[in-house]
């Protein structure tokens, strides 16, 4: 005796439940393995899908493992002029190239901080030289080294003689260099002289184009339902957007072969491409709609009544 199928979801409670890396935490391994505590538990689910979810753009930074930049500065008339050792470290977080209008995900903006924040704090070189990254057409690393004028509007016996190496090869840290991802090959490069409107300064550029969107998606691994696996792949975006985190994409309904009998926890797993474990801190939230059994077996009255044979 069939249900008419307009009467099917008389006999499925369906819900939405939020879950994120920060709330109910059971046992957490950073953001990308957490196991949480469901605040409703859950019968005969016989279907689940992604209803929305923010997954933060530092979860597919090319830069993973890969954003130490080891360089010299020298001015004759600083430091006693001899070599000064630095390193830059390059945030976790971008994936574009040149869109001022998302600054967290954006190179040319992690790049500027990134000499910035050891440059401007040194007490011989800061406020006197700094290095910057300009926009390339062809999307390559372009980084131009400059002495400031100290004091302002003024000529300083060692303005526009600053010299600069990369020490990309060479470096304590050539193990975790960023020169690939910025297009550059992993040897030292001293930096040439290069005039703009009258003005010395010197300068690199990558012989190849920055390496952008490195890892193309993202997954999400539900221990709970091990019949899926990836239970939700979520794709980079080739285009910038207005966001700060990854745009939805189209979810589907995933029908259980094996549903659990009881569904209490969800363990989440975020692995990018060849497996491996995003290093961002930032949190990630997900909403789910959950398909599930009504638990009585007997049918009420009202629901027997509207019952239709065939």
């Amino acid at each position: 005796m069939p249900l008419q199928p307009d009467y099917a979801q008389d006999f499925v409670n369906i819900k939405i439940i939020n879950v994120d890396t920060e709330t109910n935490v059971i046992s957490k391994n950073g953001p990308a393995d957490v196991k949480v505590r469901l605040e409703d538990y859950f019968d005969n689910v016989v279907a689940m899908e992604i209803e929305n979810y923010q997954v933060p753009y530092a979860s597919l930074s090319q830069f993973l493992n890969e954003n130490k930049i080891d360089f010299q500065l020298r001015n004759p008339n600083i430091f006693g002029g001899q070599w000064k050792d630095f390193t830059a470290t390059i945030a976790d977080r971008p994936v574009l190239y040149n869109t001022p209008e998302l600054p967290l995900a954006d190179i040319l903006t992690a790049l500027t901080q990134a000499f910035s924040n050891v440059i401007l704090k040194d007490p011989d070189f800061g406020g006197k030289v700094d290095i910057v990254p300009i926009p390339d057409p062809e999307e390559k690393t372009r980084l131009l080294c400059r002495t400031l004028a100290y004091p302002p509007a003024a000529a300083w016996p060692g303005y526009g003689s600053t010299e600069c190496k990369l020490l990309f090869e060479t470096g304590p840290n050539n193990n975790k260099s960023a020169a690939n991802v910025l297009g550059f090959d992993k040897i030292d490069i001293t930096m040439t002289t290069i005039n703009i409107d009258g003005t010395n300064f010197k300068n690199a550029v990558s012989p190849r184009s920055a390496l952008l969107n490195k890892y193309r998606f993202v997954d999400l691994i539900i221990d709970e339902f091990p019949e899926f696996e990836p239970f939700h792949r979520i794709y980079v975006p080739t285009l910038p957007s207005n966001l700060t985190t990854l745009p939805e994409n189209t979810s589907r309904v995933r029908l259980l072969t094996k549903p659990p009998r009881v569904l209490k926890e969800l363990t989440l797993r975020i692995r990018l491409p060849g497996n491996k474990k995003p290093t961002t801190s930032q949190p990630y939230y997900f909403s789910f709609r959950i398909f599930e059994l009504k638990s009585s077996l007997v049918v009420p009255e009202v629901d027997r009544n509207r019952i239709k044979l065939n």
